[in-house]
């Protein structure tokens, strides 16, 4: 019995370069859609408790806080909603003195600040990261609650500040490690 003879009639087995072609496409358009997914958050932290000293609970601005309030929005204040990184919300504690530290930067914006009520600062991380995907916001947050929050927001572990509020600045990136700027004001 003799074998075969090979024709020129038939075609070679081309399946091999098919289904390389096409894993190579569908790679290709999953490291499409994950950049084109990527985005970074930039979240805008500040401590905010200068409040004048008495025996009422809520107690209102000090003069320093007002000082610290017009030139945060002097800092701050100057991006437009057709300027990239500009300010797209406000979040603030519920306190009178936290309110009248955002107020200039709000007017200013023209935002209306969202108040964050009783949430927990892992909450409000979770909802300004989710709310401002690839967007900027900004948190004015009592002092006291900063730690916890760039913690929430990084992963970062930061100390109490104890001189002056602090401003942190939050990167955070759809893939990747979150990066934390502190600054004074």
């Amino acid at each position: 019995m003799d074998a075969p003879a090979i024709t020129r009639s038939r075609r070679p087995f081309l399946a091999p370069i098919w289904v390389t072609a096409l894993l190579v496409l569908a790679a290709l358009g999953i490291l499409i859609g994950l950049y084109e997914s990527a985005s970074i958050t930039t979240v805008v932290v500040v401590g905010g408790e200068q409040s004048s000293p008495g025996s009422i609970a809520d107690p209102p601005l000090a003069p320093e806080g007002e000082a610290r309030a017009r030139q945060l929005a002097q800092m701050l204040g100057d991006g437009s909603a057709s300027v990239p990184g500009h300010i797209e919300a406000i979040y603030i504690s519920a306190t009178r003195a936290i309110t009248a530290l955002a107020a200039p930067l709000a007017a200013r914006l023209g935002l209306q600040p969202i108040t964050l009520g009783d949430d927990s600062m892992e909450a409000a991380a979770a909802r300004v990261l989710g709310e401002h995907r690839g967007g900027t916001a900004l948190l004015i947050v009592r002092t006291k609650s900063v730690p916890v929050l760039i913690h929430a927001l990084s992963g970062v572990t930061v100390s109490q500040p104890q001189t002056e509020p602090p401003l942190f600045v939050v990167t955070v990136p759809s893939y990747g490690h979150a990066t934390l700027l502190r600054m004074s004001y």
